[in-house]
């Protein structure tokens, strides 16, 4: 059965790209290296895990313009079926699966869980942010076949319950700023304004750190009318983790689109490395100091630069950084890196130096870490969002494309020749959001 997926294909220029391993026109492969399609051409990209998915392509002049089709729904026993292998194949479909399932009341069975990675089915972190969702949602009873390692499991979620305060523990360095992204949009459409307190990873390889939910995530959704916060109260590194968050979630009454299209120019930047209380505060101090040296003659010292080190306690020794931008426009833009053993803190300010850089020089309004995160959220919002990215990623291809069978939304990505940054391209998202009302809400 054919499926769907929203890609960013510059169908102008190369279609050569790291998302594609083949493309066919009219059933005919193509080997040129830049092909113009006609509107109405069958368009069938092949991805690296083999999914081959068609693609509608308009064309308005310039830029080209893709609108995609909802994906199919495939139905089991009464159970909307997930296909956890699906492009990356990672835990992000667990996540998202799981999130809207909640909010929409939508029955669903997900396989293959997490096929496509070294250590595939459910992991403790997936196991805890399903079996989480399933208490708020007060439907432990129907979620069927979810145990460590499973490759599959069915669940039906119920009425959202009146708690307002949940506590999980990871007992292991699985990231709590995964599992938040799990149950945050049920939470948002709950009752009540609810607290969760997290302990396992804040800070580990492979996850969003808790100061990136803290300083760029979260403002961000706040343009959504969302309010949150995220009280950092103990660090957790690999391999120990027993790090503690206490997350805050206000109900709303629905989400709010946004539009966020240009990039605007940098008026601060924030360097924060931090460091586990059995780490000297040298090699924070060093990864600070050769991040901002290199930003500094990047891009000058025009604006603000505030630079802090932090020495925090910590079950594991462990230490890392984060740099964030700010724009005139209201944009954040980061990069980051964590230390490891024989890693110096010299590449470990490099790497998110030159993080925060490539991000910036794409011209998007939100880094590629932000933009996949985005998706759910444009998809539930009462309008038409858009925002600026750079390269999409296997990320954002899979949340769009769960996020469309789930919910319905229509997303249309528009390539573009960036302006600011030459000879760069960047890509537009838009997505008419379904309006999705709170049904709790008073």
């Amino acid at each position: 059965m054919d499926k769907f997926l929203a890609l960013s294909l510059d169908t102008s220029r190369s279609f050569i790209d790291r998302n594609i391993c083949e493309m066919t026109i009219n059933g005919k492969i193509i080997n040129k290296a830049h092909y113009k399609v006609r509107t109405g051409d069958l368009v069938k990209i092949k991805l690296p895990r083999g999914n081959e998915v068609p693609v509608a392509v308009e064309r308005n002049d310039d830029p080209v313009v893709r609108k995609y089709a909802l994906p199919i729904i495939e139905y089991e026993n009464g159970y909307i079926k997930i296909d956890g292998s699906f492009n990356e194949g990672g835990g992000q479909i667990i996540r998202q699966s799981t999130a809207l399932a909640a909010i929409l009341k939508k029955p669903i069975k997900i396989i293959n869980i997490r096929a496509n990675r070294d250590n595939p089915g459910l992991q403790q972190q997936h196991l805890v942010s399903v079996q989480l969702a399933s208490c708020i949602h007060s439907s432990e009873n129907n979620l069927i076949g979810a145990e460590l390692n499973a490759n599959e499991f069915c669940w039906k979620p119920d009425t959202i319950v009146t708690k307002t305060f949940f506590s999980v523990d990871l007992k292991t360095a699985g990231s709590v700023s995964l599992v938040i992204q799990t149950i945050l949009p049920c939470l948002l459409f709950g009752r009540t304004k609810v607290e969760l307190e997290a302990i396992g990873g804040t800070n580990v390889p492979k996850a969003p750190q808790i100061d990136y939910l803290q300083e760029v995530l979260f403002p961000t959704l706040n343009l959504f009318g969302v309010h949150l916060g995220v009280q950092l109260r103990k660090r957790g590194y690999f391999p120990l983790g027993g790090g503690i968050i206490t997350l805050t979630a206000h109900p709303c009454h629905y989400i709010k689109p946004i539009e966020m299209l240009v990039q605007g120019s940098i008026v601060e930047i924030h360097i924060k490395s931090f460091i586990s209380n059995r780490v000297h505060i040298e090699t924070g101090k060093r990864s600070a100091t050769f991040a901002y040296n290199i930003l500094t003659k990047k891009l000058g010292t025009e604006f603000q630069y505030f630079t802090e080190v932090i020495k925090d306690p910590a079950l594991a020794n462990g230490s890392g950084i984060i740099i964030v931008a700010k724009t005139s426009t209201g944009c954040i833009i980061a990069g980051s890196a964590l230390g490891s053993k024989g890693v110096t803190a010299e590449k470990v300010g490099k790497t998110a130096a030159l993080q925060l850089l490539f991000n910036y020089y794409k011209g998007g309004c939100v880094d590629e870490f932000l933009q996949d995160q985005l998706i759910i959220f444009c998809a539930l919002a009462r309008g038409r969002s858009s925002f600026r990215c750079g390269p999409i990623t296997d990320h954002t291809m899979t949340a769009i494309h769960f996020s469309s069978m789930l919910t319905g939304a229509a997303f249309e990505i528009t390539t573009t020749e960036d302006r600011v940054h030459p000879h760069e391209k960047s890509h537009i998202i838009c997505c008419s959001g379904i309006g999705f009302e709170n049904p709790y809400y008073i």
